[in-house]
């Protein structure tokens, strides 16, 4: 049941923010600013989100996974019906940038991880890779339903319609979410510790160690790389001759294959290694890269479909991976606070990502140089990745 719930809150969650790159093509034709200005409108929301996640690791750690995802499903619903309500542009900042973001944060992979980790010790690859795998599925779904949803009736009608449907989702997940052993669900995570070697690690201890520097930079590479791609690819193919649809579609499916890769290299990481996983991850999107590389030049079907296959394989793998990471190495009752400060670096690389490759754009008139960042982004990730399961020696007590 605790992964049934992850998987279904990650669903929703990531599922609405895969549909950024549909709602990118919406707010370019209806306020028609530039690229990179009309990016940083989800820079915001990544820059609101990453710096909020330490703080979200600390709610959870404090008053538990329930009231965590319910505040979220509150903020998500008030973003999504007052963007629907904006007259000027800047008020997207202020509504998608501020409220809905900050519903985004509380419904991530941080309060997730917490609550697996409160369940799970042994085949932590493969819970999590099962928990995770729910943001493919959420891709899947959302982007062509949004995609069909606006040109049916409209995007603000489409915005009110989600948020609803959304909050009604979370609401119900929520009576769902039980504490281990009967545990008091607010501040569980207090009395729940894993078996795992490293549980008795406080935030200031892992603060000291090169592990969670370099767990940091790698989320900030790897996601500067697949948010970069993600946010642009329907304006990308739709450059290319292709119509909305197809790419809120292309867009969607990159999820169906997340959902395989999530599962597989989660299963995988039990026995090759989280390490050896993850770069395996790390080729398959360079790959996924390389084809649209190719198709500036050559837009055939082919090629897309060579994209979609390991682009997505390497879009769902890594998740599930670091979770379980940072479960490995950190886990205990401080996990939610340490993982919220390792997932600062996630938001910085997802705020800085898509708008680099908005700004790339605007200066040369194309993605070429977007999608070359991109892998140089998932070069260094592979570098950072190298040996990262070595294990340090405990830092010495501090206060967290």
């Amino acid at each position: 049941m605790v992964v049934v719930i992850s998987f279904l809150i990650l669903a929703v969650s990531y599922g609405i923010r895969g549909a950024f790159s549909v709602f990118f093509v919406v707010f370019l034709e209806e306020f028609g600013r530039s690229r990179s200005s009309t990016a940083g409108i989800f820079t915001l929301c990544y820059v609101i989100w990453a710096v909020v996640s330490p703080l979200v690791g600390t709610v959870v750690d404090r008053w538990g996974v329930r009231l965590t995802f319910l505040t979220g499903g509150v903020f998500l619903l008030l973003g999504l019906v007052l963007t629907s309500l904006v007259t000027e542009f800047w008020q997207i900042f202020l509504f998608f940038g501020g409220f809905f973001s900050l519903g985004l944060a509380l419904l991530d992979v941080i309060p997730v991880t917490s609550y697996v980790d409160q369940w799970h010790v042994r085949s932590k690859g493969k819970a999590f890779g099962l928990a995770f795998s729910g943001r493919g599925i959420g891709h899947v779904l959302m982007l062509p339903f949004s995609q069909y949803l606006i040109s049916l009736v409209g995007w603000r009608h489409s915005f009110r319609i989600l948020g609803g449907l959304f909050f009604g989702i979370i609401f119900f997940l929520c009576l769902g979410v039980r504490a281990r052993n009967g545990a008091s669900i607010a501040g569980s995570n207090q009395k729940q510790t894993s078996d795992a070697a490293d549980s008795s690690v406080t935030t200031g201890q892992a603060l000291r160690t090169l592990h969670f520097w370099r767990l940091f930079t790698l989320r900030f590479f790897t996601s500067y790389g697949v948010y970069a791609v993600s946010v642009h690819l329907v304006a990308f193919l739709t450059d290319i001759g292709h119509s909305r649809l197809y790419g809120a579609t292309v867009t969607g499916l990159i999820g169906l294959l997340g959902f395989g890769g999530a599962i597989i290299l989660g299963y995988l990481s039990d026995h090759l290694g989280r390490g050896r996983a993850m770069i395996i991850g790390f080729i398959f999107s360079s790959l996924g890269v390389a084809c649209l590389l190719l198709a500036h030049a050559f837009p055939w079907q082919g090629v897309i479909v060579l994209f979609l296959f390991f682009f997505g394989m390497g879009y769902g793998a890594r998740g599930p991976i670091f979770a379980a990471l940072a479960s490995d190495l950190f886990s205990g009752r401080s996990l939610g606070r340490i993982y919220g400060l390792i997932t600062l670096g996630v938001g910085l690389g997802e705020a800085a990502g898509p708008w680099m490759a908005g700004y790339l754009f605007d200066q040369t008139g194309n993605y070429l140089m977007s999608f070359l960042s991109v892998l140089v982004s998932f070069a260094i990730s592979v570098a950072l990745t190298v040996g990262i399961e070595k294990k340090e020696s405990k830092p010495a007590a501090a206060n967290a």
